[in-house]
């Protein structure tokens, strides 16, 4: 691995039927598109990669970061709404 070990960008294509069948799979299973693809990606190739546990946390931490700040406004209009 290089001496930057950040998370490379690469951008890919889905047709739209494949695209559907991820993002279905995907909200099954409770990941977003990109942990979805990580995951198999990284099945298909034996689970040999250590940086692919690291990613899918750092996109799980952030998928609950944003589910927390969307329950905390829903709250907070909730709570507006009662009060007047």
């Amino acid at each position: 691995m290089s001496e930057d070990s950040r998370p490379q960008t690469y951008s890919v294509r889905l047709n739209p039927e494949l695209r559907h069948h991820l993002e279905t799979a995907a909200k099954a299973a409770g990941r977003s598109l990109h942990a979805e693809i990580l995951m198999r990606l990284s099945a298909s190739l034996g689970n040999n990669f250590e940086s692919f546990n690291s990613g899918v946390q750092s996109s799980l931490i952030q998928l609950i970061r944003e589910i927390a700040g969307e329950v905390a406004e829903q709250k907070f209009h909730d709570r507006t709404l009662k009060r007047g």
